[in-house]
């Protein structure tokens, strides 16, 4: 009769630890599919900031390009009104700056997303680089062409 007391009471102790242990496993398997369906949610919302600020840049920059290309054609105006010296002292560089305009332009227009990371760096870049050619075009028009 002892025997079968102890042999009952570690059955139970067994079937306790394991349904214990599986309920704990479950749990955390539980709690580990919440995790993913949130760091899931998480970076799909992350994709979609990242796609919509790479969409709202390249508008911004189509149109700065535009008032790039209106600021080159006023230029190219008030040179062709001026003497000859004054012309070919200008226009190399006018005509520099309109191509690196255009080379600018075919650029954002062919960028594909290649993630996060590269956007942020593509995006520093071409900034910088847009920000330069601004700068040479006031430089110019500071320059009180007469």
């Amino acid at each position: 009769m002892k025997n079968s007391i102890l042999n009952i009471f570690a059955f139970v102790m067994i079937a306790n630890v394991i349904s214990t242990g599986c309920k704990t496993s479950e749990n955390k398997l539980r709690k580990s599919e919440r995790n993913l369906i949130s760091a899931n949610k998480d970076l799909e919302i992350a994709n979609k900031e990242y796609l919509t600020d790479l969409e709202s840049y390249r508008k911004e920059v189509i149109e700065d390009i535009a008032i790039n290309d209106r600021s080159i054609f006023d230029l190219k105006k008030v040179i062709n009104e001026q003497s000859a010296d004054v012309r070919s002292a200008y226009k190399k560089n006018i005509d520099e700056l309109e191509r690196k305009n255009l080379e600018m332009k075919n650029v954002i227009n062919e960028y594909q997303a290649e993630g996060e990371e590269k956007w942020k760096v593509f995006k520093a870049k071409f900034s910088h680089d847009m920000d330069k050619i601004g700068e040479a075009l006031k430089n110019i028009e500071a320059k009180n062409i007469k």
